[in-house]
């Protein structure tokens, strides 16, 4: 397994596809944090306030905002969604594509033994990225902001760590549709539509259908959708309700993997 973990995380770094999702999700993030700072600066440029500037210039020193919160926020955009999850489909696929999975299953006693290396290097490489994305963070933010803080609360560390855990079980739901595809459309069409909140819009006809067929008021199906907790983590009624989602959705993901991956032929 460990071999094979190699091999997965030599292939990412080997990868084009895996550079293309880092850069461009770290120069959106760095894109978005200037044009931001930018019209900051342009809207107390044209609409001075003496009394806000003495102000502003009193707290410089002590923001309320810290570089981790802002990080919660860039996190929760969408677009982590969006570039983790077609670099998951893309990589993935040529497994078959290339042949890579047929040579590789042939080496052990169960299929499924591929499963596990796969998802531990997308973990690596979605640690990796998200922490290159944090440096630049912090480093654009400390040059705009010479004041700021880092804001390094359990808390907040720890709602991070619980969305990383709800990523990588939507990670798995990618890895896993790429599998029964056999191709990218379906995951890569998913994973965009994920990163815009496409929960919502389907909660609200399942709610709907929820009150009329069986009388349930306030359903509140997008409760149980990742991407409800992917964009705003801080709204689950508690830190169990998460584990629980994310247990749900990684052991389901990963028996159908195992079940996919054991029953059908491999080309």
């Amino acid at each position: 397994m460990l071999n094979l973990t190699k091999m997965y995380l030599y292939r990412i770094l080997h990868s084009t596809v895996a550079l293309v999702c880092m850069l461009l999700l770290v120069g959106l993030t760095a894109f978005g944090l200037t044009v931001s700072y930018l019209m900051t600066r342009i809207t107390d440029s044209a609409f001075p306030d003496p009394e806000t500037t003495a102000v502003m210039e009193e707290t410089e020193e002590e923001p309320e905002e810290t570089i981790l919160d802002e990080y919660m926020g860039v996190v929760q955009n969408g677009f982590p969604i969006m570039f983790f999850g077609i670099f998951a489909a893309v990589f993935y696929n040529g497994d078959e594509k290339h042949g890579y999975i047929k040579n590789i299953v042939t080496q052990y006693k169960y299929r499924h033994a591929v499963l596990l290396p796969r998802l531990l290097s997308l973990a690596v490489y979605t640690v990796a990225v998200s922490l290159l994305n944090f440096l630049v963070m912090a480093i654009m933010l400390s040059c705009f902001y010479p004041g700021i803080g880092w804001g390094f609360r359990g808390e907040t560390l720890g709602y991070l760590g619980l969305h990383f855990l709800l990523l990588m079980a939507f990670l798995f739901i990618v890895q896993f549709l790429t599998t029964l595809n056999r191709g990218t459309a379906i995951p890569v069409c998913f994973s965009v539509f994920a990163s815009m909140n496409a929960a919502a819009l389907v909660a609200l006809p399942l709610n709907f259908l929820a009150y009329k067929l069986l009388n349930i008021r306030d359903a509140a199906i997008e409760r149980f959708f990742l991407d409800t907790y992917l964009f705003d983590i801080r709204s689950a009624e508690n830190v169990w309700s998460l584990f629980a989602l994310f247990g749900c959705y990684a052991v389901g993901t990963a028996l159908l993997s195992c079940l996919l991956l054991n029953k059908r032929d491999v080309r």
